[in-house]
């Protein structure tokens, strides 16, 4: 269903922005810190920044094509951003460095992204078949039903008693000549949803 579409879309919008923040590549040690030690820093002075990102720069990150498109159904960008990011935090940072290649474990909490969507799929389709939905087509158009349903999405995502998940999570990183990279990247976007599968989204 379109709905669907337009909501795995932000979120994945979500994940590129809060990648975009953390710059989390290039680690290297200067005769400072352990390596084990410059890792864990840094990580977690980036992670921080997923939470302490200005409005300008999520927005940049998005991209003005994905703004307007957000906006054309009523999702402000950084709202839907902030919301999502609301509840992230982690602790237990543990960092394993074995030669050239290194791993960081720590405990990621985040809104329960699968929970969140089914419910509100659940609603959205109760909806769109109810006399209510009736009402609004005829008064606010489908794109004013849109713009509902995923007002109703961003609200759910920000919501102070939304459904939380805590899972153990972990990122690889291998030395090159330069310092420490990111063995792959999307260790990350998986850590912002706490594992979730948002490809799940089009079948609800």
């Amino acid at each position: 269903m379109k709905y669907t579409n337009v909501a795995r879309r932000a979120l994945a919008l979500v994940c590129t922005a809060a990648l975009a923040v953390i710059p989390v590549l290039g680690l290297t040690a200067c005769g400072g810190p352990s390596d084990e030690e410059l890792i864990k820093q840094t990580l977690t002075a980036d992670l921080d920044a997923i939470k302490t990102v200005d409005e300008d720069t999520v927005k940049s990150m998005m991209g003005d094509s994905a703004v307007s498109e957000m906006e054309t159904y009523g999702i402000d960008a950084f709202a839907f951003y902030t919301n999502c990011v609301k509840q992230f935090s982690y602790d237990n940072v543990d960092v394993t460095v074995d030669g050239d290649s290194a791993t960081a474990t720590l405990d990621v909490t985040n809104v329960d992204i699968e929970k969140v969507l089914t419910s509100w799929a659940n609603d959205v389709s109760a909806y769109v078949t109810s006399q209510e939905a009736i009402d609004d087509y005829n008064n606010l158009g489908e794109n004013g039903m849109m713009q509902k349903m995923l007002q109703q999405l961003t609200d759910a995502l920000g919501a102070s008693d939304a459904p939380t998940k805590t899972s153990s999570m972990s990122i690889d990183f291998t030395k090159g000549d330069d310092g420490w990279d990111l063995s792959d990247a999307s260790q990350l976007s998986n850590l912002v949803f706490v594992g979730a599968d948002l490809s799940g989204l089009g079948n609800l």
